[in-house]
């Protein structure tokens, strides 16, 4: 279960420091979800309290005067905990898919190197109940001179195949017939259910298919009810084409050497998709969750390679850090989720106006966004720094609490550098840094540059 907790949003520093400022001559306090006062002051005997909530769980309480306060407060840290809940969740799903994908890929490498039919039916009947709340493994191998399914059983090291012990074979059939997996968490409410045959009252039953050809079924057996989840009827589904092409191999003499490359054919896919689904997990690691831009982590994996390529290359190298103006002040006014699509419409905004391939945009940290341009001397810097200037200000977002202008606006700090054996990446950030700084304290809407 993920858990979000009051204590823990309290113990950062930036949030703390903003409550400290919002509580600051006001008669309120903050107390956790079993009313335990925890910053400011005790306001107890007031009657209005507000809740702190992720979703539809409350981890605390904002109690005082003035009441608008208090209740802005609640608002903000409710903002704050259910943004911690969401990026919990996506690390938490991050994780199982990655998981999944490990023994998914360990499975088969396991399978392809079965040598005998017995050793592969012990193998899926183990996993399987390694991932699966399943006591109980059934493989069925299709005769197709009888039109049945047989269950497959070992006896003293040998594998039979037996006609007249056909558990769920009712259901089995449906399955064979439709080519469809099926999850059922009471046989008893099912109108194919037939006491004697069943031996559980959990199942998922899928069919095993080589190439549009059904060889086969296998089932998943508890003995209780509700045992089984979407989540295992998708494992499943992964696994029961390897399992098949393996069945199907195992079945066929050593002389029918054909049916080696079917088992060969599906390992080559599942390796190319699990390198995909790689991919795409250290894709979404070096991605900001709310922009849907590189994160800060891309962004010095990104520079640090492209600086040494430009490095070898002997060519100039770019970097822009453009700041949000009064940004604080515009999420005090006008909200925490107005702020947030502020972010997002200025990342797509930066992100459309690079025009080359190996130009990236990056959120460098809350409302600071990084320009890395390879290949790009001052002058083209400069010229793109203005364009983006001005299509900041062309969004025409309002901004009534700038001491710059009344919408949006940036300040840019721009730094160029012929990327020589004298200098070094960080040397570009601080001059970056530094020009930003300029800006800012020359009048904010502009931008400063510096050359390395």
């Amino acid at each position: 279960m993920i858990i979000v907790n009051l204590e823990e949003l309290l113990k950062e520093k930036e949030i703390s420091a903003i409550l400290n400022i919002l509580l600051e001559s006001n008669f309120i306090g903050i107390y956790n979800h079993e009313r335990i006062l925890k910053l400011g002051t005790d306001s107890s005997s007031s009657e209005r309290d507000y809740p702190i909530q992720t979703n539809d769980n409350i981890i605390g309480w904002v109690k005082g005067k003035p009441e608008k306060k208090a209740n802005a407060i609640a608002r903000f840290l409710s903002n704050i905990a259910r943004q911690k809940w969401e990026n919990k969740l996506l690390t938490n799903d991050s994780l199982d898919q990655y998981e999944k994908l490990i023994f998914i890929d360990e499975f088969l490498r396991q399978i392809s190197v079965c040598s005998s039919l017995s050793s592969l039916l012990e193998l899926v009947t183990e996993e399987i109940k390694k991932q699966t709340n399943t006591t109980t493994v059934l493989i069925f191998v299709f005769d197709s001179e009888s039109n049945e399914l047989n269950l497959c059983i070992e006896r003293e090291g040998r594998v039979t195949f037996d006609s007249i012990l056909k558990p769920n074979q009712t259901i089995n059939k449906y399955v064979v017939a439709s080519k469809k997996a099926e999850i059922i968490n009471n046989l008893k409410l099912d109108r194919r259910y037939v006491e004697e045959e069943t031996i559980g009252l959990s199942l998922i039953a899928a069919p095993l298919i080589v190439y549009d050809r059904v060889i086969g079924a296998i089932d998943l057996i508890n003995e209780k009810t509700d045992a089984y989840t979407t989540e295992d009827l998708k494992l499943l589904n992964l696994l029961t084409f390897p399992i098949a092409a393996a069945i199907q191999t195992a079945l066929l003499s050593q002389d029918n050497q054909d049916y080696f490359y079917i088992l060969e054919d599906s390992l080559v896919k599942w390796t190319f998709a699990l390198e995909q689904a790689n991919k795409q997990l250290q894709k979404l690691a070096l991605v900001d969750e709310l922009t849907q831009i590189t994160n800060r982590r891309g962004f010095e994996q990104y520079f640090n390679r492209e600086y040494r390529r430009m490095k070898r290359e002997k060519k100039s190298l770019s970097l822009i850090i453009a700041d949000v103006d009064y940004f604080k002040n515009y999420n005090d006014r006008y909200g925490h989720k107005a702020g947030d699509l502020c972010l997002k419409q200025i990342a797509q905004t930066l992100n459309s106006s690079l025009k080359r391939a190996g130009d990236l945009v990056c959120r460098y940290g809350g409302e600071e966004f990084a320009i890395i341009l390879p290949d790009t001397d001052s002058y083209g810097a400069v010229h793109l720094a203005e364009t983006i200037r001005e299509q900041i200000q062309q969004l025409n977002i309002i901004h009534e609490s700038s001491s710059v202008s009344g919408v949006i606006t940036l300040s840019l700090g721009i730094a160029t550098t012929m990327a020589t054996r004298a200098s070094q990446p960080d040397m570009m950030i601080k001059a970056a840094d530094r020009a930003l700084y300029q800006a800012k304290q020359q009048g904010r809407d502009r931008y400063r540059f510096l050359f390395v």
